[in-house]
C-alpha cells in the first residue's frame, strides 16, 4: 500500500462514518502498512479504549474479543490467558484485548511469553492522554522495551493469535513436592493449598489428604 505523502512528515486523517475505523473496515490495511513502517499513529476516542487500540494497533481487527482485567496472580493469569486464547476459531486469526495497569505490564508480558511466546503483542497505553503510546512485538520484544516509564497509568494489552497456532504445554507440577516446599517455607497451609490447586488444577480435599500425609511422614506415624 503506497504511504502517499505520510513518509514526508504530512498529516493523514482516516474517518469513517460508520463507527470506530478499522473495525469491519478497509481502514486497518492503512493502519497496518503505518505500522509496519513504524510511521506515528494516533487514534481519537472510540466507545471504548479496546477499541481504540485495535483501530490504532495493525493487528486483526476481526474477530476480536475483549476479556477486561486479568487476574493478579500469575497461576490464575496464566490459566485465565490460556482459557481466553483458546477459544479463537481455529482457522483464523483473533485479536484478545486485556486491560492492564501499568505497574502489572512486566508480569503480564511474561505470562504471555510462557504461554504463546509467537503472540503479536501491542501494549496501547495512556490513551488520548499526553503519554499515550505504543509497543509492538513477540512477549520478548516488548519486555526489552519496557521501561519504567512505561510501567505507568493504564494500558491496553493486545495479543494477535494466529490460526492453528499451538500454545505452549503448561508443565507438570508435582503436588507432593509443592506441599513439601510450603511446609518447609512454614506457609498457612490454607492459603498455601489455595495457590497450590490453582497451579495444578487438583483438588483442595486432594491436596489436603497430602499435607495430613506429610504430617503422618514428619511424625514417623
Amino acid at each position: 500500500m503506497q504511504l502517499l505523502g505520510v513518509r514526508d512528515g504530512d498529516d493523514v486523517a482516516l474517518v469513517s462514518d460508520a463507527g470506530t475505523p478499522c473495525l469491519s473496515d478497509p481502514g486497518a490495511a492503512l493502519v497496518a502498512a503505518a505500522a509496519k513502517n513504524a510511521l506515528p499513529i494516533q487514534c481519537l476516542p472510540g466507545p471504548f479504549a479496546a477499541a481504540v487500540a485495535i483501530a490504532a494497533s495493525g493487528l486483526t481487527a476481526v474477530p476480536f474479543a475483549f476479556w477486561g482485567f486479568l487476574p493478579k496472580k500469575s497461576a490464575e493469569r496464566q490459566t485465565a490467558l490460556r482459557r481466553c486464547v483458546q477459544i479463537a476459531a481455529q482457522q483464523t486469526a483473533m485479536t484478545h484485548a486485556f486491560y492492564v495497569p501499568g505497574r502489572d505490564l512486566a508480569d503480564v508480558v511474561a505470562d504471555v511469553q510462557t504461554l504463546v511466546p509467537t503472540g503479536q503483542i501491542v501494549i496501547a497505553r495512556e490513551l488520548t492522554k499526553m503519554h499515550e503510546g505504543y509497543l509492538r512485538g513477540t512477549a520478548a520484544e516488548v519486555a526489552a522495551l519496557l521501561t519504567a516509564d512505561n510501567l505507568r497509568g493504564e494500558a491496553v494489552l493486545l495479543l494477535e493469535i494466529l490460526a492453528n497456532t499451538q500454545l505452549q504445554a503448561q508443565p507438570v507440577l508435582d503436588p507432593v513436592a509443592l506441599v513439601r516446599q510450603a511446609r518447609a517455607l512454614g506457609l498457612d497451609r490454607k492459603k498455601a493449598l489455595q495457590d497450590i490447586a490453582l497451579q495444578t488444577h487438583l483438588s483442595r480435599r486432594h491436596l489436603y489428604a497430602l499435607w495430613i500425609a506429610e504430617d503422618h511422614a514428619g511424625s514417623g506415624g
